[in-house]
């Protein structure tokens, strides 16, 4: 005997919308993936790379340490890109480049996300160009008692290929840009810092070595974020230390790294002419004091 059930409401609304929904989201990703460019170093498919002005694009400082560096444009045209800024500390690089026709993405503001907002991420993910994946934001988090935007965490499914191009909100207006994947969300570099990031270079004490982000496990397999230490910079504060290429950096005095800008943070509220550094080499964990290098106009690196 068949039973009639109530009429779920919320249900029935949200089946009538999807259409709406499905057109929105066909907008958005046109209108993203005219930004939105592949960005090639070397050999390596490194990433994605947004429009900001013409001829220039941004992506992420970790997706182009190789050289040369190419970009591929949405219609299909590869061409030559000069970096002309990095900033490893928010994982952000500026491209110029010969392509000044692809069309400026339009930036909004990280400050109106809560956590459920909805967001898209594209991209070039495992190769699929211009790839667009949906999620919800799971946290906006803040730092210092002025509670400036330092990182967004969102419930988006991203893969090698996604460093560097956008997280744009429901609009379609970029609100981030995506860096990496820690403990299964997506981490993006808010558009607020992206804005400073074009204004001018961060200059704040360094290390002197660059870096990209890595999820590593220590300690009993416990998954927590690495900063890969790709190379340093001759007699700066970290090769004075002993610090190598290849070993991966996962706390700074005594606080181990929950975030990719944990290093960023206590470079900055660093009051000693030291830092203690935890490291792991070769499998081990070990620990080095180095010294805090300041900032010089010139510095392109940690």
């Amino acid at each position: 005997m068949l039973t009639e059930r109530p009429v779920d409401d919320a249900a029935t609304k949200l089946l009538a919308s999807t259409p709406r929904l499905e057109a929105a989201l066909d907008e958005t990703a046109l209108r993203l993936r005219a930004s939105t460019v592949h960005v090639l170093a070397g050999d390596v498919a490194g990433g994605a790379g947004l429009v900001v002005e013409p001829g220039r694009v941004v992506t992420n400082a970790h997706v182009v340490t190789g050289s040369p560096v190419h970009v591929e444009t949405a219609d299909g045209r590869r061409v030559r890109a000069r970096v002309e800024r990095r900033d490893t500390w928010r994982d952000l690089a500026l491209l110029e480049t010969e392509a000044h026709d692809p069309v400026p993405a339009p930036l909004g503001d990280e400050t109106s996300l809560r956590p459920g907002s909805v967001v898209v991420a594209l991209g070039h993910p495992l190769g699929w160009a211009g790839a667009l994946a949906l999620g919800i934001v799971h946290r906006v988090a803040r730092d210092g008692p002025a509670a400036s935007v330092r990182w967004i965490h969102a419930d988006v499914r991203l893969a090698p290929g996604n460093s560097g191009g956008p997280l744009a909100d429901a609009g379609g207006r970029v609100v981030g840009i995506n860096a990496m994947v820690a403990n299964g969300l997506g981490i993006a570099v808010p558009v607020s810092a992206l804005r400073r990031f074009l204004v001018a270079p961060a200059r704040r004490p360094r290390l002197g070595v660059r870096m990209r982000p890595i999820e590593v496990r220590v300690h009993g397999g416990r998954r927590g974020i690495g900063l890969l230490v790709v190379d340093t910079i001759a007699r700066g504060a970290a090769e004075r230390a002993g610090v190598r290429a290849g070993d991966v950096l996962i706390g700074a005095d005594g606080v181990r790294f929950a975030a990719p800008f944990d290093l960023t943070d206590a470079l900055a509220l660093a009051t000693a002419a030291t830092m203690r550094i935890e490291l792991v080499r070769n499998g081990s964990v070990r620990e080095i004091d180095a010294p805090v290098d300041q900032p010089d106009p010139g510095a392109r690196a940690a």
